[in-house]
């Protein structure tokens, strides 16, 4: 039964462990696997558009990249200019250093995410989700369209659940 989960690329038999925590067998249950909810991230603006309390998703180019440590200890920050032609706003992330590895300076990328208000450059977003940037919206799998959010367990990942998912209907169609 678990054949054909095994299949779908990046998954082994710890994957396969987990997805039977929740009682994912094969690809009919894991395609009856509903999520829980949605996040509305379709709403796609400029930087200069993006106002405090707007969940929306923004293109740009990082521009600058700082990081930090904070006062307490063993915490960071990954402080990121992102603009666009229209303008440009402060992206945070907390204790999340592989996002430099991603988003270097000059990277184009796709952010989700609320806008919030910030001491330092009147708005910012903190923790968005983001993808690096790439031809149409609708290409984009975590950004730019609803994204179903799923009840998990340890070890696996909203993104990796999400594109498990994609990988599953084309061998669905198939049975």
């Amino acid at each position: 039964m678990t054949d054909a989960l095994l299949e779908l690329q990046g998954v082994g038999l710890a994957t396969v462990e987990k997805l039977e925590k929740l009682s994912i067998h094969d690809l009919e249950s894991l395609l009856y696997h509903f999520p829980r909810r949605f996040v509305d991230y379709s709403r796609w603006k400029t930087i200069s558009d993006l106002r405090v309390g707007d969940t929306a998703t923004f293109r740009g180019r990082v521009s600058s990249i700082f990081q930090r440590r904070t006062k307490r200890r063993g915490f960071t920050l990954q402080e990121l200019t992102v603009s666009d032609e229209s303008g440009e706003i402060r992206v945070v992330f907390f204790n999340q250093p592989f996002v430099l590895r991603q988003l270097s300076e000059g990277r184009e990328a796709v952010f989700s995410g609320t806008v919030e208000p910030d001491f330092i450059s009147k708005r910012s977003v903190k923790n968005p989700v983001f993808e690096l940037a790439r031809g149409e919206a609708t290409e984009y799998l975590h950004v730019g369209r609803l994204v179903p959010i799923y009840q998990l367990t340890a070890g696996l990942y909203p993104g990796f659940f999400r594109r498990l998912i994609k990988l599953a209907l084309p061998q669905a169609a198939k049975l």
